[in-house]
């Protein structure tokens, strides 16, 4: 599997390697071993659009997620896009698997992703990181139906699949605890675009239930992983409004502002952080005339499995408590600042309430 990542729950460290000043090898297999026995692997449910047993899924890729493309990597004259090998300066190393390879390989033009929640109108959720302010919009290109449509098969984009973001209409400020922007198309969106269904806004996933997202790990072309879970939360801003809960997909480097699904096809958030997919797996030590530096020369993927994730949830909420003032949880006694080991996904709840202050004609305003 690529350098990348499999389940991006938690940065994982390796222990280090003692190599001798002044030669340049590889870490060496037993090394590669205690590495592993402290990242316990789990399953990478990241799957092409077309390979999902239940074609509701692709039906919902084509009609409601949106890829953002910078405006540089989208060719005016047809709405090509620009691919680029993201990570061709990051190899994956050999003890990753064949599909992690095939990924790696893919194109990468997406930043991030969106979905559709009001077609007539032309309304796009995503993060905020993903589009901060008005020169953000501007060089934003909005994209539909990046994926395959079969093995090795794009599904074909031209001019009229491609979007430009007119405007923000309702968006979290960076200093805010909640992560989204609705942002507005600058045409009409044809019939066989529409808005995801969305899950009522006074209800979340209970603890446990299978979530499902759509989205562009790595800048790829659109992926679903059906296996993540509700792990934690929701938690909630000092006014105890619900901002975001734990949940556990395969996330990666441009898979923010996916969408989440429950397994009824209904959107209950969008994944708004994630910790770094991949860590070194092989490197080399490179003497200078002033020190020896080290090289990392291939990557493997942080991967942790469900069951050591949950053990660091249970220390979590037994040892620190959620400080909604500053967004973080801290440590009881210590006062520190905890790390937090899931992925944090955005409820919808939020977005809705700034948009229907802005827009109560927006169709989602219903659900408020």
């Amino acid at each position: 599997m690529s350098c990348m990542r499999h389940k991006a729950w938690v940065r994982v460290s390796i222990s280090a390697v003692a190599i001798a000043v002044g030669t340049a090898c590889a870490a060496s297999a037993s090394e590669r071993a205690d590495s592993e026995r402290k990242a316990v692997h789990g399953n990478d449910d990241r799957m092409e659009v077309y390979a999902h047993s239940d074609s509701g899924w692709e039906a919902r890729a084509s009609r409601s997620i949106v890829a953002l493309v910078h405006e540089d990597d989208i060719d005016p004259s047809n709405g090509a896009l620009r691919s680029h090998q993201r990570w061709a300066e990051r190899p994956l190393c050999d003890v990753e698997s064949n599909l992690q390879k095939a990924f790696s390989e893919q194109p990468a033009a997406a930043f991030c992703g969106g979905v559709v929640i009001d077609a007539k109108e032309r309304l796009v959720l995503t993060a905020g990181r993903c589009v901060q302010n008005q020169g953000n919009c501007d060089r934003t290109k909005v994209v539909f139906d990046y994926y395959y449509r079969s093995p090795g098969t794009l599904e074909s984009i031209d001019a009229d699949d491609v979007y430009q973001c007119a405007r923000i209409v309702a968006s979290s400020s960076l200093r805010s605890p909640y992560d989204y922007a609705v942002i507005q198309l600058d045409r009409p969106l044809p019939n066989d675009r529409e808005a995801a269904p969305i899950a009522r806004v006074d209800t979340s996933p209970l603890m446990g239930a299978s979530l499902v997202m759509m989205g562009f790990p790595n800048g790829h072309p659109m992926k679903i992983d059906d296996g993540a879970k509700m792990l934690s939360g929701p938690y909630s801003t000092a006014e105890g409004k619900p901002a975001w809960f734990g949940a556990n997909p395969d996330t990666f480097w441009g898979a923010r502002g996916s969408a989440v699904f429950d397994k009824n096809m209904m959107l209950v958030g969008m994944l708004v952080r994630h910790t770094p997919p991949y860590r070194p797996g092989e490197w080399e030590q490179i003497p200078t005339s002033t020190a020896t530096v080290r090289k990392d020369t291939c990557y493997v993927l942080n991967r942790v499995d469900e069951g050591t994730l949950k053990s660091r949830l249970d220390r979590l909420q037994r040892d620190c408590v959620f400080h909604a003032d500053r967004q973080v949880f801290v440590h009881r006694q210590t006062k520190a600042s905890c790390s937090y080991p899931a992925e944090k996904i955005g409820v919808i709840a939020p977005a809705l309430e700034d948009l229907c202050r802005i827009q109560p004609s927006s169709a989602p305003c219903s659900l408020q």
